[in-house]
């Protein structure tokens, strides 16, 4: 990844053929060659941070690979913001998109692992989520501060049991706000998982299509990469 030039980058403008468009930016100044992607097609920031991508917004939002030695800004201190949900699905209709990064020093890091969460507000789980499991990855974070080595979170997947969305009134994006709210400690990245899918739509051609969206929404694109 390099840098442009030490002035402030200029106001993207899209392409005649761009439907999504923006700036990718560190500290206020432009970061070329970013990657940036719509789950579809694929394109870099220029030397001034700009892209544009001629998006048929398929997916509903557009990301960013983040780059090696940068981490996105983060939303509540947890969220990452390398995502955003597109505004319209009309590919003619034009929209900007703006992502912000910070420097960190990733010669060395630290990733929490976590999987099969499986919250769904029922058994007493969340009081489990939040005497047990969140106070541990607050020590596991606390000891990557003591040492000096930046931390992040992933869970890989099953964040909620979709059979819950109904009986319990609480789906994925319900999962995700309690951990969140629970005193997650760190950046949290998250994967979508079998139970993390809509049981209640009908089986068609569409199914998997239509089954993530509630997850899209709430926690970002189901594929995407970041570089450590």
């Amino acid at each position: 990844v390099t840098f442009g030039t030490n002035a402030a980058p200029r106001t993207a403008t899209p392409s005649a053929s761009g439907t999504v468009f923006g700036t990718v930016t560190c500290e206020g100044l432009p970061v070329a060659d970013v990657i940036v992607s719509d789950g579809a097609l694929f394109t870099k920031t220029d030397s001034l941070g700009r892209y544009t991508l001629p998006s048929l917004k398929y997916y509903g939002s557009v990301f960013i690979v983040t780059p090696s030695g940068y981490e996105p800004e983060c939303k509540k201190g947890v969220l990452p913001q390398f995502w955003a949900s597109l505004n319209s699905r009309k590919p003619t209709k034009v929209e900007q998109h703006d992502f912000a990064l910070r420097k960190v020093d990733q010669r060395r890091h630290r990733m929490i692992v976590s999987a099969d969460m499986h919250l769904a507000n029922r058994n007493e789980d969340l009081l489990q989520l939040k005497k047990t499991y969140i106070p541990t990855v607050q020590r596991i974070a606390a000891e990557a501060k003591r040492d000096t080595i930046p931390a992040s979170s992933i869970i890989l997947g099953d964040l909620s049991i979709n059979s819950a969305w109904y009986s319990s009134e609480f789906d994925v994006s319900d999962a995700l706000h309690t951990i969140v709210t629970s005193g997650y400690p760190t950046m949290l990245y998250t994967a979508i998982g079998e139970m993390d899918h809509d049981g209640a739509i009908a089986v068609s051609p569409m199914t998997d299509y239509r089954s993530e969206q509630l997850y899209v929404s709430a926690c970002g694109p189901r594929f995407y990469s970041m570089n450590i």
